[in-house]
This record gives structure tokens, sequence and C-alpha cells, in this order.
């Protein structure tokens, strides 16, 4: 039997009563012309009935996958959890957040007829976003429903009793925007209080309370056009746990860049939504905001309720079913990573600092994720200790099979208080460290080389032809240094540009050193590492090549320090750091590729990462070698 309809609840509607969860009927549902958003985000016109009138309406995106699923039709009865009523062109229109389909398609209830009678020609969304929307207060019976609706128990507080026993804001000191106001309101604006799922560009006043989880850096940004100014973003998060990218352009961002911090709490009015650009914003939501020079922005007591992140984890399993490019958030123990480098990039023709780290979790995957600019630097003595990474926002891509890239917007949180955090740690230290694990970043190069990034010997390195082919081949291998060539006539050192992440080599001039890529000149060069080790396991020799940090990992002593032996003719304390770097195991990550010079063609062993050996783990991993043998 269909459910009952609401009587007089269109009228109600009309008259901006927005209380309650009216059941209508859907006696129309057409997809409208999209002149506004991505062509992703497809719109649907509804006209609804209550028995006796009808009104027209518009679903929000959210509610798209209803109608894709057939489970939201004509002729269907719902149950409206949460909604708003616009006044449009002299036209009042529904704006659907949230809803139940309580039966499938039935006859049309009723005679209902139009409470307008005055023909107008149908919506459009350029129509919708044109017009100046009235709106009105958020109402609290739908803002209770679609609390309750949403699946996770959450309660929304009376928007109302938040703001009337909220603290006063605290006053920015003596921050002032231009022209000597406060750049940040003293006062909250008059705007509802609303939480951010629920806004729409169909609405032009509203204010969020959110808390700033990232932010990034002030940049500068032109156009074909020659305008120009700077930019910067933050990511967003209310109590329910709605996200939004807020960007700041020009002057605005020159007004509120010194004023907004991560991780405080701010309300926010008198922005202007549009379509989620992809390329930058990787949070859960389909539109983005801009926000201007009269933005009103206010500091408020953080009382707790809102989250210091969100995070939506998927297994590392699962990421060979995702598509290239798209973001995802993902937790995982560092199992192995390597040196920070440096990388020209062609786009901009600037040096960018990167470092590769392999994440596992309980799937018993691991991927390769890397990290680019100054966090692949700072997270340089955190590493050692196998930590917990919780990313957020890492772009999927299809390199080396599939693998993990930091974008601008990506969070890091190292060994985050969370319940999936303890779960990854008791199973690594317990049994993931030594499982045998399949490597997603493996793939690429099993199928193109014919090798995966595993552990080799140093006659499988030969017998196996590692390295021979066009591309490179990573892998493993666990050695002792036997050697490491120091002759008198040739130094173990280049003389490097002293800029930070340039390192490239300089040319001795009479009043100093010039870098060709800096284009610069310096009194002093930097001395960095290039070596050419001999190492030897059970099976085997193979002579390696090593640059700065694996030459300060190894001699432990910078080669500033072995140059200024050599000059002082201290040879004592010079040939003493050799002696000590000796007999010396370590397990090296190697890069292997084929090399040409003139006719001849050899394969160069490149030492990316070498760690002494951690006997605990090694034992551990013995210990399942001999485990696996003794059941085969």
């Amino acid at each position: 039997m269909a459910a009952q309809l609401s009587a007089g609840a269109v009228l109600r509607i009309y008259n901006d009563d927005t209380s309650g969860h009216p059941i209508l009927q859907v006696v129309d549902l057409k997809k409208i012309q999209n002149n506004n958003v991505t062509a992703t985000s497809d719109r649907y016109r509804l006209m609804l009935s209550d028995g006796n009138h009808l009104c027209q309406s518009m679903l929000g995106t959210q509610l798209n996958s209803k109608v894709l699923s057939h489970e939201l039709q004509q002729h269907c009865i719902v149950r409206l959890n949460d909604f708003v009523c616009n006044t449009i062109s002299g036209r009042k229109i529904i704006i659907i957040l949230s809803l139940d389909v309580l039966n499938g398609p039935v006859p049309v209830i009723g005679s209902p007829e139009k409470l307008d009678s005055t023909s107008q020609a149908p919506i459009t969304t350029s129509a919708v976003a044109s017009a100046p929307p009235q709106q009105p207060p958020y109402p609290m019976a739908a803002a209770a429903a679609a609390a309750a609706s949403n699946g996770n128990g959450t309660h929304r507080q009376n928007p109302a009793t938040q703001t009337n026993n909220r603290t006063p804001p605290d006053r920015f000191g003596s921050t002032l925007a231009r022209g000597g106001s406060s750049a940040v309101s003293r006062t909250p604006s008059s705007s509802t209080m609303y939480p951010i799922k629920a806004l729409n560009p169909f609405q032009n006043r509203w204010t969020i309370k959110a808390r700033v989880t990232s932010k990034t850096d002030l940049k500068s940004w032109s156009n074909a056009q020659g305008r120009s100014g700077k930019v910067f973003s933050v990511d967003l998060l209310d109590s329910e746990g709605g996200e939004l990218r807020g960007t700041f352009f020009s002057e605005a961002a020159e007004k509120f860049f010194g004023i907004l911090q991560v991780d405080k709490v701010y309300t926010f009015s008198k922005g202007t939504l549009k379509p989620a650009n992809r390329q930058y914003s990787t949070l859960n939501n389909e539109w983005d905001c801009v926000f201007d020079q009269h933005t009103e922005i206010i500091l408020v007591p953080d009382e707790g309720d809102i989250q210091k992140m969100k995070f939506s984890f998927i297994p590392i399993a699962s990421l060979s079913q995702q598509e290239p490019n798209s973001t995802v958030d993902i937790i995982g123990v560092v199992h192995a990573f390597t040196a920070v480098s440096s990388i020209m990039i062609k786009s901009s023709q600037q040096e960018r600092l990167r470092r590769t780290v392999t994440l596992l979790d309980q799937s018993r995957s691991s991927i390769e994720l890397t990290i680019w600019g100054d966090k692949a630097q700072s997270l340089e003595s955190s590493l050692d200790n196998h930590p917990i990474f919780a990313i957020k926002g890492a772009r999927v891509t299809d390199y080396n099979g599939r693998s993990l890239s930091t974008i601008n917007s990506s969070y890091i949180e190292l060994n985050p208080d969370l319940s999936e955090s303890i779960q990854l740690r008791a199973w690594y230290d317990n049994e993931g460290r030594t499982e045998s694990v399949s490597s997603l970043s493996a793939a690429a190069n099993k199928s193109a080389a014919g090798h995966s990034n595993q552990h080799k010997t140093l006659s499988q390195i030969k017998d196996e032809n590692i390295g021979a082919e066009d591309k490179p081949v990573w892998f493993t291998t666990k050695v002792t240094v036997t050697y490491i060539k120091h002759d008198s006539d040739r130094p173990i050192w280049y003389m490097a540009c002293p800029t930070e992440g340039c390192n490239k080599k300089v040319m001795e001039q009479s009043d100093g050193w010039h870098c060709e890529s800096c284009q610069k000149s310096y009194p002093e060069a930097e001395p960095r590492y290039i070596l050419s080790i001999s190492a030897n396991d059970a099976t085997g020799t193979a002579w390696f090549n090593g640059f700065n940090d694996v030459g300060l990992s190894i001699l432990n002593k910078s080669a500033k320090e072995l140059k200024e032996y050599k000059d002082m003719n201290d040879m004592n304390s010079y040939e003493a750091t050799f002696s000590d770097a000796v007999f010396r195991t370590y397990n090296f990550n190697v890069r292997a590729k084929l090399d040409a010079y003139m006719d001849d063609k050899r394969v160069r062993l490149n030492i990316m990462n070498a760690t002494p050996i951690d006997f605990v783990q090694e034992s551990r991993t013995l210990i399942e070698e001999i485990n696996r043998y003794c059941t085969m």
C-alpha cells in the first residue's frame, strides 16, 4: 500500500515552512539542460505533489545515484529529509539535499494542480545560478532528519543554540586589512549556520563553522591575458564530516594568508561555490569555494566537536582497481625508503626534491609512494623506525604498475592516534615485517623488464642479466663492503653548486666557482661524494656506484671532511675513514641500468639507499624462509 501523502505540504513549503519531513509523490522527473557545471554532474528536475498541489524542485547531485540506479523514478513516493526552498525568477524551487524512496512507482494520487498558474519557461541550471536566491533559515527539523539519515549516528545541534552559547570570538590583535579594517570579523555574521554538505550554488547567504585542516603556500599566478597575483588554498572540515576546498586570489590571498592557521576553527561566510577542480582538490565534495576580499572570517573557540582530519582509508591491495589520476586516502607502515634526490621538472625547468617510500598494510600488499618537495627532506629523521603514514589525497599513477604520489594538497600524518594505526602497528611488529607481500609497484617492472623489485644475490644479477635491457630494474641485495676505491690521483668527490637542491658540478674560475645550471658564481663550492664500491656476498662480487647520501651512510663522514684531511695532508685520518668502513654488511637498494659509452655497453649498479643490517628483522626473515622451505 502506498504511503499517505502529506496533505497541504506544498502550501506550507511555499509559505517558507520547511519543518518536518513531507511525504510527496514524484509526478515528473527529467534531466535538464546543464550549462553551468561539469558534464559529469547532471541535474534533475522533479515535479512533486502532495495530492492537491504541485511544486518544482531540483535534486542535489549527491543524490544522482538514486536516479541512475532507478531507485528514484517517476511516480515514486518519497520523504524529504533535508531541503531548502528558494525563490528564483518569482517561482518557488525546492532544492532536495536528502530523501528516502518509500514506494516504487504507483498511479498518480489525487488531481494535483499548480499553485502558480503564470506560464513560465522551464528552468535550467544556468537560470538558477544567475538568479539571486532568497535563502530562509536552515530548518531544524530537516537538520535533525539529515543527521539521522546519514547512518553514522551523529547529531546536529541547533544552530541557534550553538551561536547563543558560544564564547565571543577572539579579536585578531593588531592584524588589520588594507584600509585599517580588521581582516577577520569580530562578531559572527547574521547568516544561518550551515553544514558544509548543505551548501550549493543556489544559495548566497550562509555561514559555515569549520576547522582548517591544511593550507598551501602563497604562490604567484599569471594568465595569458597578462593578469597576475597571489593565490593559496585551505581545506575545511566541519563537525558533520563535510569537507570543502577554499581558494583565495589576489587581494583576498594577501588579506587572509597570514591570518588563517592550520588546526584553528573559524566561521566563513560570503563565498562563491563553483564545480570542484579535481586537478587541485581531493576532497569528497563536488563544489569548491572561492573567497574574495569581502569574505567574513571569524576565529571561534575550538569546542572539540570537529575532527582534526577526516580520512577515508582503502586497502593497498584495492589500488590496483583504482583509475590513474584518482586520489585516495591510505594508511600504511613504512617498510623501506630511498634517500632524497632531486629531479628536473621539464615543464618548469626547476629541480624538485623527492623521496620514495614503500608502504605495507594488512592486505599483504605494498606500494611505492613518492613524496615531493620539502616534505621529502623533513621526514628524514622519522623513517628509520618504520612509522605509520596516514595519507590524505595521494594521487594514483600507473608508473611502475601502480604507485602513489603526493600533490600540493596531500596531507601526511605520522603515527596518527587512530584505531587503524594501532591495529597496523601490531600486525607489522608481530608478523607483517617478515611476511611475503605482493608489490603493486613491481608489476610494470616484471612485465616490461622481466624482474621485480625483490631480493637478489650477486650471482643472480649476472646469471639473470638484470639491467641488460633498455629499462632500469630495481632490486635489493645484502652485501658486505670489501673495498672503496680512493686512488690518490682521483678524488672520490666532485665540486658541486652550494645552492640547496641544485648539486650540479661547478667549474673553477679565478675568483671562485661557476654553476652553469644556476648561471651564478660562488666563492665556495660543496664537495659531494661519487664512489666506486666493491662488495661481496656468499655467491660472488660486484662493483657498485654510490653518491653523496650513500657515501655519508657508509663512510660516516662528509666529503668536505675527507677533502680537508687530504688538503692538510692528514693521510692517517683519511685512510682510517676507509678502513673503518669496509667489512660492514648493508642492505643495498639498487638500480640496474644499461649504460653505453662510445661502443662499450655495460650494466651500471647504482646504490639508491644503503642501510645497515637490522639483525632482529634479518632473523625474522630467515626464520620465515626456513619455515616456508620446510613446508614445501
